[in-house]
């Protein structure tokens, strides 16, 4: 069987519901992306998506970002099975974050980044 890593990067707001913790002598932060989608038809939908950093770009993270800030995580995808306290199965999702970049934090001058509608492309 062959061997797969998948790759993937995230772009969007940081949530303040950012948790850090040391282990090891490395830090660990464990966050949320928001992104937000908005329709023509006014409707719109909100998703979360759960991300860890560690090592340099934890430490990095905890300088250069704040809630609200919009990153650019790259990393992989990490699925995690478990059982819960009444011993069903779970699976749990994550972004496991090896590097980010900033596109946008609060109170810098420039108009943040917010999705583009182009209705012509939606015939």
């Amino acid at each position: 069987m062959t061997k797969m890593m998948n790759d993937m990067t995230v772009m969007g707001r940081v949530m303040p519901e950012t948790k850090t913790n040391q282990s090891n002598e490395r830090t660990y932060v464990n966050g949320f992306l928001l992104n937000e989608r908005s329709y023509d038809t006014g409707r719109g939908e909100v998703n979360k998506v759960p991300f860890t950093l560690s090592g340099e770009a934890a430490d990095r993270f905890l300088k250069e970002a704040e809630p609200g800030a919009v990153i650019v995580v790259n990393g992989y995808f990490q699925s995690s099975e478990f059982k819960r306290d009444d011993g069903s199965q779970a699976i749990s999702y994550r972004l496991r974050g090896y590097d980010f970049y900033r596109v946008y934090q609060p109170g810098e001058v420039g108009k943040p980044l917010q999705q583009a509608i182009q209705p012509e492309f939606e015939q």
